[in-house]
């Protein structure tokens, strides 16, 4: 992969190569990489691009990485193998693993973007779940809600916590949920919804207390279920449960994660009880899914 920098008679100059693709591309992938690729999500960059760089055009082959993009504001083009689109203010877009693309800002118009960049098999694992393969580009997300996460990730990435992963897989996982619903056309929750929504998923590795939700919102507990059952058609809990086992889905794919750390990670009371909620909700036990899942991959 390489920087491109417009000149002002419209030819290109290389600035510099990818960093990543440094550590991680070159000769055998490096131990740090191959190590990755145990986990369901490595996050590895989150930042934003400032004006200064607004006019490098990144033009990356076989890319190994995910990559997602949110335009803070300004216009460029995007090319992902022969699809192209002119992306603006409030758009977001996917850069697919092991693709190819090319991404230039507009000289009259130079952007500000917010990405991050991850590993894993999880981003693979989510997009085909909720029905978004080859789906990179999704028009006027401008709400709070897909800044905040994109704004959220990189404040993890700049912490570098012991849970940086564990926390940027939720993230991963609200951004593909409201990106799913934005692509399906589905009515556009109420704020208290979305605040709800939100909370649940970053709890998703703890245990639901409803009302600690319910001081911690300033929302009482009779209307976050009445909320809940309105616009998430389901009750706190069921929706709890049910992104609990959407994110042990995406764990089971990782065949060196033992199902007693999945259920220690998910903070079941053991495995017994994971598994038991597992089959309950999926029809199979986590060993036959993960069996499954080997035999059609």
């Amino acid at each position: 992969m390489k920087y491109l920098h417009k000149t002002e008679d419209g030819k290109e100059r290389i600035l510099r190569t990818d960093a990543l693709s440094r550590i991680y591309g070159e000769k055998a992938l490096g131990d740090a990489y191959l190590d990755s690729l145990k986990w369901p999500l490595v996050l590895l960059n989150a930042n934003e691009i400032p004006p200064k760089d607004s006019l490098l055009c990144y033009e990356r082959r076989n890319y190994p990485f995910w990559v997602f993009e949110f335009v803070v504001r300004g216009q460029g083009s995007v090319k992902i193998e022969e699809k192209s689109f002119s992306v603006s203010q409030g758009d977001i877009y996917i850069l697919p693993r092991n693709r190819t693309h090319l991404i230039s800002g507009e000289r009259k118009a130079p952007w500000v973007k917010r990405y991050f960049c991850l590993t894993g098999a999880l981003p693979e694992v989510l997009i085909r779940t909720y029905n978004l393969e080859n789906r990179y580009f999704f028009p006027q997300c401008g709400e709070e809600h897909f800044q905040n996460i994109f704004q959220e990730m990189i404040e993890l990435f700049r912490l570098k916590s012991s849970d940086m992963n564990d926390r940027a897989a939720l993230l991963l996982l609200q951004l593909i949920q409201y990106l799913a619903n934005r692509a399906s056309g589905d009515v556009p929750l109420s704020t208290q919804a979305l605040k709800i929504r939100h909370y649940l998923d970053r709890m998703l590795y703890g245990k639901l207390n409803l009302d600690r939700m319910s001081r911690d919102l300033s929302i009482p507990r009779n209307r976050i279920i009445q909320i809940c059952r309105e616009e998430l058609k389901r009750t706190p809990y069921d929706y709890f449960l049910a992104r609990k086992i959407d994110i042990a889905k995406s764990m089971l794919t990782v065949r060196d994660i033992r199902i007693s750390e999945i259920a220690a990670k998910l903070n079941f009371t053991d495995q017994y009880h994971f598994s038991r909620i597992f089959k309950k909700r999926t029809g199979i036990t986590p060993s036959d899914f993960r069996m499954r899942e080997e035999q059609e991959s």
